[in-house]
């Protein structure tokens, strides 16, 4: 694309854009002189949230750059077709049951070169829209709109920080939420995140309603983390709210303390609707059944995961995504009962994707090495919840997923005065599973001639155990608790 080297001359006035319907827009840089030996030359990015019912956009969009160092000039950004542009894919409107054109979306992008004539501690790139807001219940009705970015380019370039965020959440009254968003900074900036107030003008902000402020605007419980973009809160209240907030840029000081580089306003939109036009309302575990390890159980009357003997791990295909954040990473969210009905530990939990993910995968103490039904059952995880999904509904505690294992065998763990304390496989070739209720106590291994060759402590309920460079022998082995053996055996290995 063209670059754009500016001749500066003063504007007395902003050039607007007049429009409906608006949900957001949000102005971002990107430092490229490095690439092409332009000094002070940067991609200029302008993204455009809209309703489809209103008023289309331009192919162009003006973009007003400002500072105390040089003239006021207008730039025009042309829109680009190599950026997906139009509707949001419509899985994001899943919590939502009836979609009409005012819950949908679509996604706009708009760029070009410019290069910047001088260094300055306060480059302003700023959008104005008169009369383009959608009505809202926090603030007054179809205010105008205006958004900024600042660059300082004093001691070095700097490009935005950026992120992969749809700025507009569709959701149901009643629901909880934690809803993040992953910032990346190229540069290695610090990022520091504060509410601020939606603007209809440079240093003007939007008439709130009244209990609603810049650093109240939800009605409902709300939080927000200064440390990264991570909002809590719970739908209370139905109607369409914006929360501002702005990103700033620090970096350290050659001369000690830090000093910033940049700053980025945006919006994130909120639409809540009734608990009668939502979707999965209460939502049990969201199975994908479609998924390859799926298949329909008519004895059960429902969809069981298929896994095969000595499986290790345990992947959940999910049709609802689910956020990351209120998945615990030991895996307590869930319980695994083999078919004896006998506790499985499962030592491990993660995610695919974030923030928002729809594979888990859960890694087992033991293998599956039972033929029969095992049941993975969801409860309140170490984080005090279960999973959270994306239409912000919490899956109920004691949910079931069904899963048969095949091609193994029926094996009965040892037990001592009505404890679980054993090994399995036995006999073994790599590695044996000790099993016990009691932690903390001392495993050994000895051969037929009483040479220790393991000696443990043990703290898990399952713990695996490499005898891949033993010989291939009969060993003895023991469990010590408190100074009492309370399990002992043999183990062939082969």
């Amino acid at each position: 694309m063209k670059p754009l080297f500016f001749l500066f001359v003063l504007t007395f006035s902003p050039i607007v854009l007049h429009a409906t319907h608006m949900r957001a827009a949000y102005i971002y840089y990107h430092y490229i002189g490095d690439q092409t030996g332009v000094s002070h030359q940067y991609e200029l990015h302008l993204v455009w949230h809209r309703n489809v019912d209103g008023i289309s956009l331009p192919a162009q969009v003006q973009v007003t750059i400002s500072s105390s160092c040089s003239a006021n000039t207008i730039v025009a950004l042309p829109r680009l077709s190599s950026f997906p542009n139009g509707n949001i894919d419509s899985s994001y409107y899943e919590c939502i049951s009836g979609n009409t054109p005012s819950h949908i979306t679509d996604s706009y992008h708009f760029m070009d070169t410019i290069t910047l004539p001088t260094v300055c501690h306060d480059w302003q790139f700023s959008l104005s829209c008169t009369a383009c807001r959608n009505s809202t219940t926090n603030h007054a009705v179809n205010v105008s709109f205006y958004t900024e970015t600042i660059l300082n380019n004093l001691n070095g370039p700097n490009s935005s920080p950026t992120s992969d965020e749809i700025p507009v959440l569709l959701t149901c009254r009643s629901g909880v939420y934690q809803w993040p968003s992953y910032f990346v900074d190229n540069d290695g900036d610090s990022l520091y995140f504060y509410l601020s107030p939606a603007m209809t003008q440079p240093n003007s902000m939007v008439n709130y309603v009244s209990p609603y402020t810049a650093t109240n605007p939800f009605g409902g419980a709300f939080t927000f983390s200064n440390d990264q973009f991570l909002i809590n809160f719970s739908a209370v209240i139905t109607g369409y709210f914006v929360i501002s907030y702005t990103v700033e840029e620090y970096r350290p000081h050659p001369l000690g303390g830090f000093y910033q580089v940049g700053s980025s306003m945006r919006n994130f939109n909120i639409l809540v609707k009734d608990i009668a036009d939502c979707q999965n309302a209460p939502m049990p575990i969201p199975l994908n059944a479609n998924a390859p390890n799926m298949a329909y159980n008519s004895n059960l009357s429902k969809y069981t995961l298929r896994q095969s003997a000595v499986d290790t791990s345990i992947t959940l295909s999910l049709a609802t995504p689910i956020h990351v954040n209120t998945l615990d990473a030991t895996g307590t969210d869930f319980r695994l009962l083999d078919p004896e009905g006998n506790i499985s530990p499962i030592t491990s939990a993660q995610s695919k994707d974030a923030p928002l993910t729809q594979e888990i995968i859960l890694t087992l103490a033991s293998p599956l090495l039972n033929n029969g039904l095992y049941a993975l059952v969801t409860k309140n995880g170490n984080d005090n919840n279960t999973l959270l999904t994306r239409c912000g509904l919490f899956v109920p505690q004691f949910d079931t997923v069904p899963i048969e294992v095949t091609n193994g065998q029926h094996i009965t763990s040892p037990t001592h005065q009505g404890s679980r304390n054993g090994i399995h496989p036995n006999p073994a070739s790599d590695w044996i599973i000790f099993e016990t209720q009691t932690l903390g106590g001392q495993f050994k291994l000895f051969t037929a001639l009483g040479e220790e060759v393991v000696s443990l402590r043990i703290d898990a309920f399952a713990t695996r155990i490499s005898i891949t460079e033993l010989a291939k022998a009969t060993y003895f082995y023991s469990y010590t608790f408190n100074g009492e053996m309370i399990s002992k055996g043999i183990i062939q290995k082969n």
